[in-house]
């Protein structure tokens, strides 16, 4: 079976989501600080009239914050927030691309030298000569709210 991913950088690093969850890409918009939030949270954005957070993924993975560039982009992703499904954005440095993996394709975690915190990664996959974190969205969004 064939599953798709969406691969992006954080602090150099390419990490990928299911493709499945990923709702669709936005260019950085401003994002407006909201005060108590809580410690991933970089704050708010307006998306067509919809309150969105936004989380800084590299900051959250243990990664750093993320610096905004020109080519710094928010995925819009759906998750379970809670109990509830909620429209969360992802704050990542650049969009890199659209990797196919069997499931066979993907390794275990490794348990020392993983650029990430290694409960947020599900497995590790290469991209040519690059290694693909993939990161656990599930366990990514526990406790953010």
């Amino acid at each position: 079976m064939t599953t798709q991913f969406l691969t992006f950088a954080l602090a150099g690093t390419a990490y990928a989501i299911p493709l499945e969850r990923v709702r669709e890409v936005v260019g950085c918009k401003t994002v407006v600080r909201v005060p108590n939030a809580g410690e991933f949270v970089r704050g708010v954005m307006n998306l067509r009239g919809s309150v969105v957070p936004v989380i800084d993924l590299a900051r959250r993975i243990g990664a750093g914050d993320t610096t905004l560039s020109d080519t710094t982009c928010a995925v819009l992703m759906e998750t379970d927030i809670d109990g509830e499904t909620s429209a969360v954005a992802g704050l990542v440095e650049e969009i890199r691309s659209i990797l196919e993996l069997e499931s066979g394709a993907v390794s275990a975690t490794p348990e020392f030298g993983t650029p990430a915190d290694p409960r947020l990664v599900r497995g590790v996959s290469a991209e040519g000569e690059h290694l693909v974190y993939l990161l656990d969205l599930d366990e990514v969004f526990v406790g953010i709210a």
